[in-house]
């Protein structure tokens, strides 16, 4: 296990570095510009199954909390910083473990302008994606089978929701894409459960 990264420890990798990602609670202390000169385009994950912060956290771009089930499913529980700008891309593993479900991380990160969610994915909770307001679609995953209350709610730009064929979706929640721009949706036979105003407030629906 990492404990500690020194001074200038992955200074100037500006060429071909384009992921670093530390899993668990265990970079206590960090560097002053360990992570110096790195391209804009790289990502800096700091992956933790604690909320506590590391020292010059602000040196990672990203920071994801996460929580592991009994039978080694991972949760991804928040995302940082509130104001990322630009698409991302969920991790499909963690530790090794599959990446299975999604809480509220995203709420309100109102900059975020696409999702890409791993096939593993088979729940996403409550208000998971709420307010995200640059937000424009989403595929959502064959796997998922709960979509929850106001998972969608409030994300103004959204034009548009994918379901595969062979969707397994079987529960939308309670104003789960309530207020979207979007036209038209198919939704998988494999429905059983539209939550009340699901789709309310879905002017442009034809």
């Amino acid at each position: 296990s990492v404990n500690s990264i020194g001074q200038y420890a992955f200074n100037d990798c500006s060429n071909n570095l384009a992921t670093v990602a530390f899993l668990g609670n265990t970079v206590n202390n960090l560097g002053d510009n360990a992570f110096n000169d790195i391209s804009h385009d790289s990502t800096l994950y700091y992956i933790s199954d604690s909320e506590n912060r590391i020292t010059a956290w602000s040196q990672f771009t990203k920071k994801i909390t996460y929580s592991v089930d009994t039978a080694n499913n991972v949760t991804l529980n928040t995302f940082e910083p509130k104001n990322y700008a630009g698409p991302f891309v969920v991790l499909s593993l963690i530790g090794g473990n599959q990446v299975t479900s999604i809480a509220n991380a995203f709420t309100q990160c109102t900059d975020i302008t696409s999702i890409h969610l791993p096939d593993s994915i088979t729940s996403i909770a409550d208000s998971a994606f709420q307010a995200c307001e640059e937000l424009t679609s989403i595929n959502i995953p064959d796997a998922v089978t709960f979509i929850g209350s106001k998972t969608f709610d409030g994300c103004i730009a959204f034009t548009s929701i994918t379901f595969g064929i062979n969707s397994q979706l079987e529960t939308i929640g309670e104003l789960a894409f309530d207020g979207l721009s979007i036209e038209s949706v198919f939704l998988p036979k494999s429905v059983k459960t539209i939550g009340r105003g699901a789709f309310g407030a879905c002017k442009d629906m034809k």
